[in-house]
């Protein structure tokens, strides 16, 4: 999810975007547009640092951007953030934590205020590294896990099985065409769920299974369906004995499958769309906390030590 930071070059520039803070890299044309030749974009990426780069480097670097449909819709996200790019990284942790932005021929100092310091950011890191270790930890197979992996990028591959894509704005359980013609089944964190029941219970299936399995609407793709969206949805199974939150747990994913595009999913590019379901569906992308404390799952720090 990208955050904008309004009025960050000043209000004589009228500028209304300054950087974008977000959880990948992202390009978001409007803010580019208004850059002179020289002018610097920022996009503060969590947790990697600050992506910065000139206007100039970035159409002689970045041409596939220029030249993609995202681009031509006004935003470009990188599914994973490209190695050779990190030449335009910068340390984020600078006297004041303050960064210069040249645009329209004039250096604004744009002020990130860290709220959290240093010392509580170590104690989570603990906090993770404690549960990471726990005795109460699951352990669960490592074979699973690798079985799991295989059929997860098997299934990505094979072009004639729907994709599974966790939106906010979708209606679960409810299938689109993609542009491509791939078929697209709108879940939210059920699909996921479901898979990591499967995990717990030492159980994997073979592609032809979950072929099978989908036709006979056996995999559930949603918590539940809203009566108002029971005609428009073709899987209607719900997760039922397969909440891993009746167990006791909450199911957290390591990196964010967040697909954070205000596009129809039908315009996304598959390749983002195929990376995203990889994500969602791979168990070595997962890990479990107790419900009571399952909220640390949602920070960066504590996320990091479960890899």
């Amino acid at each position: 999810m990208w955050t904008p930071l309004w009025g960050a070059f000043g209000e004589e520039n009228k500028m209304k975007q300054g950087f974008l803070i977000t959880n990948r890299l992202t390009f978001k044309r409007s803010i580019i547009d208004e850059l002179d030749e020289d002018g610097i974009y920022i996009n503060q990426i969590r947790p990697i640092g600050i992506f910065q780069i000139s206007k100039k480097d970035f159409y002689k670097d970045f041409s596939n951007v220029v030249k993609s449909a995202s681009w031509d819709k006004g935003i470009y996200h990188y599914p994973t953030f490209p190695s050779w790019a990190k030449k335009y990284l910068t340390n984020n942790t600078t006297d004041n934590n303050l960064i210069s932005v040249k645009t329209d021929k004039n250096v604004h100092s744009v002020k990130i205020k860290d709220f959290i310091g240093n010392e509580i950011r170590n104690k989570i890191r603990e906090l993770g590294k404690l549960w990471k270790n726990s005795d109460s930890n699951p352990l669960i197979d490592n074979d699973i896990k690798d079985r799991w992996e295989q059929l997860i990028y098997e299934w990505k591959d094979t072009k004639e099985m729907p994709l599974i894509v966790r939106k906010q704005s979708g209606i679960r359980g409810s299938e689109i065409i993609h542009s491509t013609g791939r078929k697209i089944i709108i879940t939210d964190n059920s699909f996921s769920q479901w898979i990591y029941s499967n995990v717990m219970d030492n159980k994997t299936y073979s592609l032809d299974e979950i072929k099978t399995m989908l036709f006979k609407d056996e995999i559930p793709m949603c918590f539940a369906i809203k009566k108002e969206d029971v005609s428009k949805v073709k899987y209607r199974k719900t997760i039922g004995q397969y909440s891993v939150n009746s167990r006791g747990w909450k199911l957290c994913h390591i990196d964010g499958v967040g697909l954070n595009s205000k596009m129809k999913i039908a315009e996304i590019e598959i390749a983002e769309l195929e990376n995203h379901f990889i994500k969602l569906a791979n168990p070595k992308n997962m890990f479990l906390l107790p419900l009571e404390i399952g909220s640390l799952g949602e920070i960066q720090e504590f996320i990091n030590e479960q890899k």
